[in-house]
């Protein structure tokens, strides 16, 4: 079963549902990755139901950075100092709705912030996400002149 499927709640085998084709366009609303191009179809046949969905994909993933130059007073050797901030959060890319993010911030000479998360759901078919996340502040004296 994919991600879709499992996400939208759709078993087959299970019997017709209005409210819960109702609900699956209200879930498609919810991704950011994925929007409805024209309403489902529900055809009914051999007293089965068939449900199609239009859907195209939707740019979700984002990627932007920011650099700076300061004049690096605090040692000799280095006249320049980098700073600056990078984020970056990919969606969907590999088509089982997992979601990638980092960020990386350096505004000032004495810290900096790195922040990444990783989340993938329906990992082995289960109904919920593993979601792993982490960040990291570091924090230096500033070096005696």
């Amino acid at each position: 079963m994919n991600y879709l499927r499992q996400y939208l709640g759709i078993h087959e085998g299970e019997p017709y549902s209005r409210q819960q084709v109702l609900r699956i366009r209200q879930r498609v609303r919810e991704l950011p990755f994925l929007q409805e191009k024209k309403n489902a179809l529900v055809s009914f046949r051999g007293g089965t139901a068939n449900l199609r969905l239009f859907l195209e994909k939707k740019k979700a993933s984002r990627f932007d950075f920011l650099i700076g130059v300061l004049p690096d007073n605090g040692r000799v050797e280095q006249k320049l100092l980098i700073t600056g901030t990078f984020n970056a959060e990919f969606q969907n890319q590999f088509g089982l709705g997992e979601r990638i993010y980092a960020s990386f911030e350096r505004l000032r000479p004495q810290t900096q912030r790195l922040e990444v998360a990783f989340s993938y759901p329906y990992m082995l078919q289960l109904p919920s996400a593993w979601t792993s996340s982490s960040t990291s502040t570091a924090v230096t004296a500033p070096t005696p002149m």
